[in-house]
């Protein structure tokens, strides 16, 4: 019987495709979903969104053949907090984590003006996730790329993209199976960022929120506003 792979993954760089894996229904037809959460990717970094300068020519087709959310926001400006609330559906504060892990201690600021939270510096175990939620609907999951939630913090390798791949976990349903088509098969993508692009530096950053204020680590919307792409089966 062959089970449908859900991914809830985590990408660490907008090339880079680290993910989450899959579940068992009852439906004939189950639908797979795959979630690439990048990292600091800012609204406007995307050919679909308005780029000029960085060159994405496949996700711009995967935008081309979904839906374009142009008002998408994280749930913070730095990521772990995001990346709580989506594990979660929860606020932030909520999970209590309300800062990147470990976060930035007033002691090691120039000029702080503000205190140190002192809020957790992992996920707490006793939190429900969607991973554990999806289960019990008859879903397998996998992660992979970047958790920072604390505890493990590495992530997940196929041991290589056709079968058979170096992973016990990760069985081939047949000779020479191309990872890449397992996952595309009735399967709702997610695309989305965990905050603003990182313009605020001291220095020249690697991205410009323009005409949006400011970037990642604000509360401005350069800060919170992020490219949203989902294509699902109708």
């Amino acid at each position: 019987m062959r089970i449908p792979w859900i991914l809830l993954t985590c990408v660490i760089c907008v090339t880079a495709c680290p993910l989450v894996a899959v579940a068992e229904t009852e439906s004939a037809r189950p639908t797979h979903f795959v979630f690439f959460l990048v990292d600091d990717l800012g609204w406007a970094d995307l050919g679909c969104f308005g780029s000029t300068f960085y060159e994405t020519p496949n996700i711009d087709r995967l935008c081309a053949s979904g839906m374009k959310f142009t008002n998408g926001y994280a749930a913070c400006p730095v990521c772990s907090p995001t990346r709580a609330s989506i594990m979660t559906g929860r606020h932030p504060v909520r999970v209590d984590i309300t800062d990147w892990i470990p976060g930035m201690s007033a002691s090691r600021a120039k000029r702080a003006k503000l205190r140190h939270v002192e809020d957790r510096d992992n996920l707490a175990l006793e939190e429900i996730t969607i991973a554990e939620a999806l289960k019990q609907h008859g879903y397998q999951t996998f992660f992979a790329g970047k958790w920072h939630l604390g505890g493990c913090e590495k992530g997940w390798s196929p041991g290589g993209y056709y079968a058979p791949w170096n992973n016990p976990n990760l069985k081939a349903e047949n000779a020479g199976e191309y990872l890449t088509e397992r996952l595309t098969d009735d399967t709702a993508v997610f695309f989305f960022s965990d905050n603003g692009g990182l313009s605020t530096l001291r220095r020249i950053g690697p991205t410009c929120n323009l005409p949006l204020r400011a970037g990642k680590g604000w509360l401005y919307e350069g800060g919170v506003r992020e490219p949203l792409i989902i294509r699902a089966r109708v």
